[in-house]
């Protein structure tokens, strides 16, 4: 008989939706999901919470939909962070020896801790130490250099920063919310461990997850996570800008992209409008597909151009063997991939989050939009040195080979910060630090009245 392991609860706060997820992992490797929920998010902004009390009502409606299915008690509780300055940087340190010997698991650890030392921003903290590579005795590319022997050794890392505040909000929320924080874990990350195989890490691959107020790209090369970078903007933009162009209310905006919208405006439908119902006393309206496809199309080009930006930043561009993965709720959106391929010559497919579970993924859980949620549920179980199986589908789409287009964008640099080269550890602590120990959302109501549904005609 299997032996059951502790339940744990992940939660995934977004601009648009709360996600809870509650179960846990047997010895034999089987993970069982027991209940999950989703409610509308408040009081965040750009994947950031700015309203404690909102947020925290937020998290309790989640909690209690969720309890609906399982009422009995929780172990641990994991929560993501994210954030629009959220951002990763390289540093690099040197741990030298007294005498040559074989490096030891203490001298990396310490030369880890070095890495940290940097000079950070106000208010800022390191979230992530993500080791690159090491060198010893010259030698490159070495990924673990523990029973080498030399005089000293080398090492490059990613440290992921960002304020934080991020995570004291994110803490608070959850503790005011009833619950124990056990740790939390880097959202942009959590969703690469819930959708990328082991061989699209080793090969070169890019995921774009496209939320509602924020865009994330992660960038990864011989199964190593090399560049985490935030996009300001996400479906939340593009609803704002049909609701802009088209003159109608925001609730009609996201219906009309959810039901009818599509990111390639020539792939659209000359011939087909949609009825928008007017106000009391006012003419409904009629928009037609393909307006519809062009206005979604000009800010989607736009998030493209910015996720190139990072993805040349990260100087992995020509060793991106997997092309790109795109997830998220806005990921769903028709032509999407199209367009991707078209604007970067790489290779797309839409990355859905599954693990190796009883049975199947419960409905509806299996969409995009959980990608995160999942994966920060797939980092809950590694805490407790559960590791489950990451199974996705295998590519469906056929690889375009299109030249690349160069964004034409100008992106905002941040502040250089001196990046000191480590000999031997410093005995004082490090500013900031890793708090807590490393410190289409599915729209079956539109808000339209029952008397002026949106019409395709």
């Amino acid at each position: 008989m299997s032996r059951k392991s502790e339940i744990i609860a992940a939660i995934d706060i977004c601009t648009a939706k709360t996600v809870v997820v509650i179960g846990r992992k047997d010895d034999q490797g089987t993970v069982e999901i027991i209940s999950y929920s989703k409610v509308n998010s408040q009081g965040v902004k750009r994947g950031v919470i700015y309203n404690i009390e909102e947020a925290v009502s937020s998290v309790r409606e989640a909690l209690t939909k969720a309890r609906r299915n399982y009422n009995g008690p929780i172990s641990k509780v994991f929560v993501g962070i994210n954030g629009q300055h959220l951002y990763s940087e390289s540093v690099d340190g040197v741990k030298e020896l007294d005498n040559a010997r074989y490096i030891r698991k203490e001298d990396v650890a310490e030369l880890i801790k070095g890495a940290q030392s940097v000079e950070l921003h106000p208010g800022e903290t390191i979230y992530d130490v993500v080791p690159q590579y090491y060198r010893v005795n010259n030698e490159d590319s070495i990924l673990n250099p523990v029973g080498v022997y030399g005089n000293d050794v080398f090492g490059e890392f990613k440290l992921i920063l960002g304020p934080e505040s991020y995570a004291k909000n994110t803490c608070f929320c959850i503790e005011k919310a009833g619950l124990n924080l056990s740790d939390i874990s880097i959202s942009p990350i959590a969703a690469g461990d819930a959708v990328l195989t082991d061989d699209e890490k080793e090969a070169g691959v890019v995921l774009v997850d496209f939320g509602s107020g924020i865009t994330n790209v992660s960038v990864y090369y011989d199964k190593i996570l090399r560049h985490v970078g935030i996009i300001p903007f996400g479906g939340e933009v593009i609803t704002r800008d049909i609701k802009e162009g088209c003159s109608i209310l925001l609730r009609q905006a996201e219906a009309l992209k959810v039901q009818y919208g599509s990111a390639l405006g020539d792939n659209a439908p000359d011939d087909k409008v949609v009825t928008i119902p007017g106000m009391p006393g006012w003419e409904p309206k009629e928009i037609s597909f393909k307006s519809l496809a062009y206005i979604i199309q000009a800010r989607i080009e736009e998030i493209i151009e910015s996720c190139y930006f990072h993805i040349d930043k990260s100087g992995f561009a020509d060793h991106l063997g997997a092309g790109i993965v795109i997830t998220g709720g806005t990921a769903q959106l028709h032509d999407l991939m199209q367009l991707i391929r078209l604007k970067t010559g790489f290779d797309v497919r839409l990355g859905k989050p599954s693990i190796n579970i009883k049975g199947q993924l419960p409905k509806g859980i299996d969409s995009p939009e959980f990608s995160t949620a999942l994966g920060i549920f797939i980092q809950g179980l590694k805490q407790a040195e559960w590791e489950p199986e990451i199974i996705v589908a295998k590519k469906e789409e056929e690889q375009i080979s299109i030249k690349m287009i160069e964004p034409e964008i100008e992106m905002e640099k941040k502040t250089e910060r001196k990046k000191p080269k480590v000999k031997d550890v410093p005995k004082k602590e490090k500013k900031g630090g890793i708090l807590a120990g490393k410190m289409k959302t599915l729209f079956s109501d539109f808000f339209t009245e029952p008397d002026q549904e949106i019409t395709n005609n």
